[in-house]
């Protein structure tokens, strides 16, 4: 068993062999001594050690240590410490094999405004008064070259360090390469220090337009950046809210969104899915569900705080695994919705007629109709109300209730009879003709009075099926009917031969007519 020293480089913690230790800490001494103390020697020096965590990461794959031939094998790649004075440059077989990486960045050394011309000139090896000329042209389309020059200064990050200028360039990332790279620069401050002011008036006018110009796209920039940045706090912010408020609604009783809006719910999106299913358990739906709206909101709030701050990450990893648990959440919620709708595939239908007149007081030309609740739910823990169904609590089990439609029809008989017209769904017609039979509707009939009841119920072990019931009243001709006000949530706004609306015709007498009903005088 081979002793392990934990090291640090550029930020990422590496396991390395000890003599892998011994064979890398020598190296990074050596060029250390070799470059000096400086300001620029630090500099390339942490441009190196970022060099070798990259490497190292490409490498290592699945290994947990770094062997002394990884390491080894790095320092050949990059350049043994003598050759930051012996220029020497990648070999022909290194150059081939591994090409250097060439990115772009905004080149400050040779700017006019920015450097993004300068930047993009050295990342395709073109001179730069060519892409200067081309972002002119652009200004007449619209002012396109304006937006793409300032998405580029926010976008494309300025080449500071060696390492950077050297990638910008296409250039080998080699200790040879830096120290020439520093002191080009170190040339450069000294020539731009023994330049001389400018010599006439058109000199200093462009001189001074360029700073006009420079200035009026830093504050461009700035202000972009602003708006931006106050983007992405509310961003953050308003996924943050709705995560909170995705996470209550689906598992916590729905404690989020009765504190936001009081009197909406008081039970979990779980439970009310567990309640409309046949599926055995409703987190088959619940579950894949959230994870397809929560990894969205959650990659948002990411990106934000990485816009925010900036950090480095490596992340990549993280992508993959939550891209794959949210196509696994897509694919499983589609398979329970398919199970689901196979349950609803045909369509069944009970019909139950009562016979009214041998309840009724006889010779009776006039009855009463008022609808009277099973159950009040403004006493009741309501759980959810969607479209005209709703799931409540009663007697400590859940039950789901929906509303009637009435509608009063001319009767071809002499008799007042009451029919019942339950529809549903179900895997055949048999099992939705069932689930139909099964919907419970109370009625009854006092004195002069029919009772029907302003919600219809299911058994408390039977989910959803579409369950919908119609109730007729058949009234002959000559029959009059006081409409109760409390019928006006169950009338159908479609009569029979009546142009009026339920609000409108509740509160009053209506007489059967060969040709409807109509208002007695």
């Amino acid at each position: 068993m081979k002793k392990t020293v934990r090291v640090s480089l550029s930020g990422f913690s590496y396991n390395l062999e000890e003599d892998a230790y011994r064979l890398l800490d020598h190296y990074l001494e050596e060029i250390r001594v070799r470059l000096g103390s400086n300001a620029d020697a630090e500099e390339t020096l942490r441009d190196i050690e970022e060099r070798i965590s990259e490497l190292l990461t490409a490498r290592m794959g699945q290994r947990e240590t770094v062997p002394a031939d990884m390491v080894q094998d790095i320092i050949n790649q990059i350049g043994m410490p003598e050759e930051v004075t012996g220029n020497a440059e990648y070999s022909k077989d290194q150059w081939e094999t591994q090409p250097p990486k060439k990115r772009l960045y905004r080149d400050t050394e040779n700017p006019v405004i920015a450097g993004v011309c300068s930047g993009v000139a050295a990342f395709f090896g073109v001179d730069p008064i060519v892409i200067r000329i081309i972002f002119i042209a652009l200004l007449f389309a619209r002012g396109f070259g304006l937006l793409l020059y300032i998405i580029l200064w926010i976008v494309v990050p300025r080449a500071l360090t060696p390492k950077q200028k050297l990638e910008m360039r296409g250039q080998p990332v080699t200790l040879s390469n830096m120290g020439k790279n520093i002191s080009e620069e170190m040339s450069s401050v000294k020539s731009s220090v023994s330049q001389k002011v400018p010599r006439n008036f058109f000199e200093r006018l462009g001189k001074f337009l360029g700073q006009v110009g420079f200035w009026l796209l830093k504050f461009i920039m700035v202000l972009v950046k602003v708006v931006a940045i106050a983007i992405g706090i509310v961003l953050i912010v308003s996924m943050l809210f709705a995560f909170i408020v995705l996470v209550g609604a689906f598992f916590f009783s729905g404690i989020t969104l009765p504190w936001l809006f009081p009197g909406t719910v008081v039970s979990s999106l779980n439970e009310f899915i567990t309640s409309m299913i046949d599926i055995s358990s409703g987190l088959w739906i619940t579950i894949p569900t959230f994870l397809i709206l929560a990894i969205p909101i959650v990659a948002l709030i990411y990106i934000g705080i990485r816009v925010l701050f900036r950090f480095k990450a490596r992340d990549g990893k993280i992508a993959i695994i939550a891209t794959g648990i949210w196509v696994a959440s897509v694919l499983t919620l589609a398979i329970s919705i398919f199970i689901q709708l196979r349950s609803l595939s045909f369509s069944g239908a009970d019909r139950q007629v009562v016979q009214l007149s041998s309840q009724l007081p006889r010779n009776q030309q006039t009855i009463y109709l008022k609808a009277f609740p099973q159950y009040d739910e403004a006493t009741l823990p309501s759980v959810y109300k969607f479209f005209d169904y709703s799931i409540t609590t009663v007697q400590g089990e859940k039950v789901i209730s929906g509303q009637p439609k009435l509608v009063i029809e001319k009767s071809d008989s002499d008799s007042i009879s009451l029919i019942l017209s339950k529809n549903a769904r179900g895997f055949s017609s048999t099992n939705a003709a069932k689930n139909a039979a099964d919907i419970i509707y109370p009625y009854s009939v006092k004195d002069s009075t029919i009772f029907v009841d302003s919600r219809f119920t299911l058994p408390a072990s039977v989910t959803w099926k579409g369950q919908t019931l119609t109730l007729s009243l058949l009234l002959p001709e000559g029959y009059s009917i006081y409409l109760d006000s409390s019928i006006c949530g169950i009338l159908d706004t479609d009569q029979p031969y009546s142009s009026h609306w339920p609000d409108e015709m509740v509160g009053q007498t209506w007489t059967m007519t060969r040709n409807g009903l109509r208002v007695k005088r």
